[in-house]
C-alpha cells in the first residue's frame, strides 16, 4: 500500500512538473523571440567602432584566428609533455622560453578580444572568463618562478601547483568544439538534480546509520562475549 501511494504521488508530481516545465519553456521561448525582435531593430554593437578597432574585431571574429589559437594550444601541450625529471639545462631553458611565448600569445588574445568586444560583452561569455582565469594563473606562475630566490623564499609546492595548473590551457580548446560544449552545458544543467539525489541518499544512509547505532551500539564485545561473523 505504501509503495502504491508513493508511486502514485510520484507520477502525479511528475505530471505537474512537466506541465510547469512546458509553461516555463513557452515563456522562455516567447522572451527569446522578443529579444530577437528587439535586436533586429537595434544597430550592431560595432557601429561606432573606429577603423583600427574594426580591424581588430574582424581579426578576432575570424575562424582563422580561432584555428591559429588552437594550433598554439596544441604546441603548448606538446611542450608541456616534453618535461621530465632531471632535464638538461638547455631543454629546461627552452621550455621556459616557450612558456613565456605561449603566455604572451594568450595575453594578446585576451587583450584583442577585450578591445574588439568591449569589457561588458567580453566578460558576459563564461568561456572568456575562463580565458581570463587561465591568463592570470599563467602570469602568477611566471612571477612566482622569477621570485624564487633566497631573498624572497617561496614554498616549492606552490610553484609545482602553478606548473600543474598550466594544463588548464587545454580547456581553451573546448570552446571551439560545439559538440563538447553542448555536452558540458547538459552536464551543468543536470548537476542540481544530481545534488538533490545525493542529498536523498545521504539522508537514507544517515537513517540506517542511526538505526544501526541504536540497535547494535550497546552490544558488548569481549573475550567472554566474542562477536561471531
Amino acid at each position: 500500500m505504501f509503495v502504491g501511494v508513493v508511486v502514485e504521488n510520484f507520477h502525479r508530481c511528475r505530471e505537474e512538473q512537466e506541465k510547469e516545465e512546458k509553461i516555463r519553456r513557452a515563456a522562455k521561448r516567447a522572451l527569446q523571440m522578443e529579444k530577437k525582435r528587439r535586436k533586429m531593430h537595434e544597430p550592431p554593437y560595432y557601429t561606432n567602432y573606429s577603423s583600427t578597432r574594426m580591424f581588430v574585431h574582424n581579426v578576432c571574429t575570424s575562424k582563422y584566428f580561432d584555428l591559429a589559437i588552437a594550433a598554439v594550444i596544441g604546441l603548448n601541450v606538446v611542450t608541456m609533455a616534453l618535461e621530465y625529471y632531471m632535464m638538461p639545462v638547455a631543454l629546461e631553458y627552452a621550455l621556459k622560453i616557450f612558456n613565456y611565448f605561449f603566455t604572451a600569445v594568450f595575453i594578446l588574445e585576451a587583450v584583442m578580444k577585450l578591445i574588439a568586444l568591449g569589457f561588458h560583452l567580453y566578460m558576459k561569455d563564461k568561456w572568456n572568463q575562463l580565458d581570463v582565469v587561465i591568463v592570470i594563473l599563467s602570469i602568477v606562475g611566471i612571477v612566482l618562478e622569477e621570485l624564487e630566490t633566497k631573498i624572497i623564499p617561496i614554498n616549492p609546492t606552490i610553484i609545482r601547483v602553478m606548473r600543474v595548473l598550466r594544463i588548464a590551457r587545454v580547456l581553451k580548446l573546448l570552446k571551439m568544439a560545439k559538440g563538447i560544449r553542448a555536452l558540458l552545458d547538459t552536464v551543468m544543467q543536470a548537476l542540481p538534480q544530481v545534488g538533490n539525489l545525493g542529498l536523498l541518499f545521504f539522508l537514507l544512509f544517515f537513517i540506517f546509520a542511526a538505526l544501526g547505532v541504536e540497535l547494535f551500539g550497546r552490544l558488548e564485545c569481549s573475550p567472554k562475549i566474542p562477536v561471531k561473523v
